[in-house]
């Protein structure tokens, strides 16, 4: 049995990782660690240890691996501690808030010989597994150049009065805005989906919206738009914002030789292929509620560190798309 303990117990510890944790079979929840008491804890089972501090949790023989969603400018300091301590982590993206810290990462994982995983889950969701066999079975031909875009509402919450004291709104805390918290699961995906890291060419990145009580903009973007290139040479765009007032959208676009694949192009449909010959393939929507793991993440994590392998997606690929979405903050690291 793998005990994993949680750093942090926002919203999507609560609303995803520990739902998925507590669905294996082969892992169990042993605590997490708060800096504050936590506002809800209902969910939480009775046995989960409530450790004094994030060191107290490393100490703890009992814990196997940690889980880190934490505010972004810990995310790397708090991964390499625990792999130090001898415990696996599944990090939340973004990994880091700087290159430095990202290598840094990858560096201690190497040599400690621990699993180092970061919560990308586009690339887990159905769609994209089927995305991936219709772009390499070569019916499509060579992608030529694509269009990306992740939106919602944004990361307030209907009971935050104040924006300003929401670390996603706080640069020091956060590193960067929409860039870091959507348009990173995007570079991730097309990177993934293409096998090539994305070359940041220019970009654009405002706060066009959203606010502090007081009417001023907030520290970091709301939006942003780039224009990427990959070593192969196919060109596209991806663009980020919390200022989408229809919800979650994540369409994907390849335009290839033969056709164009499209990604979630609409909320009822999962992917849609659109071939030179006239011909169409159309994949609809699947209920998250019958995906058998969930987002998958919790469950890849856990099968890694069960089999002692690299994640089926590693922190390497992680670290590509952090340099892509630092790059829409204007904080990438020649």
């Amino acid at each position: 049995m793998i005990r994993i303990a949680f750093c942090g117990m926002g919203s999507i510890a609560r609303g995803r990782h520990l739902p998925e944790l507590l669905a294996e079979k082969d892992a169990a929840f042993q605590g997490y660690y708060v800096p504050s008491p936590l506002k809800c804890g209902d969910e939480l089972p009775p046995t989960a240890v409530s450790y004094s501090s994030f060191d107290h949790m490393l100490q703890d023989p009992a814990v196997d691996a940690v889980v880190i969603t934490s505010p972004n400018t810990f995310h790397a300091s708090q991964s390499i501690a625990a792999m130090k301590a001898g415990k696996d982590v599944l990090c939340e993206k973004p990994m880091a808030i700087s290159m430095e810290e990202g290598r840094e990462m990858l560096r201690t994982a190497k040599e400690t010989g621990r699993v180092l995983m970061i919560a990308h889950n586009l690339v887990l969701e159905p769609a994209f597994s089927l995305a991936k066999k219709y772009l390499t079975d070569g019916s499509l031909g060579r992608v030529l150049f694509f269009q990306g875009l992740i939106a919602c509402e944004g990361p307030e919450g209907q009971d935050q009065p104040f924006p300003e004291k929401l670390w996603f709104f706080q640069k020091e805390k956060a590193g960067g805005g929409a860039s870091l918290d959507l348009a990173i699961h995007g570079a991730h995906a097309i990177s993934w989906l293409l096998e090539e890291p994305l070359t940041p060419v220019s970009h654009l990145a405002a706060a066009l919206d959203k606010k502090t009580s007081l009417g001023a903009p907030i520290e970091v973007e709301d939006t942003c738009l780039g224009l990427f290139r990959t070593p192969s040479g196919i060109i596209g765009t991806l663009g980020a914002s919390w200022c989408c007032q229809e919800g979650w959208r994540s369409p994907i676009t390849l335009y290839c030789q033969k056709g164009v694949l499209h990604l979630y192009p609409n909320p009822d449909t999962a992917l849609e292929i659109r071939y030179a010959d006239g011909s169409v393939f159309t994949q609809p929507s699947i209920p998250k509620s019958l995906w058998p793991h969930g987002s998958g993440v919790m469950h890849a994590f856990v099968e890694a560190v069960a089999q002692r392998t690299d994640p089926q997606y590693t922190a390497q690929p992680a670290l590509d798309a952090l340099e892509a979405a630092l790059s829409l903050t204007g904080n990438r690291e020649e």
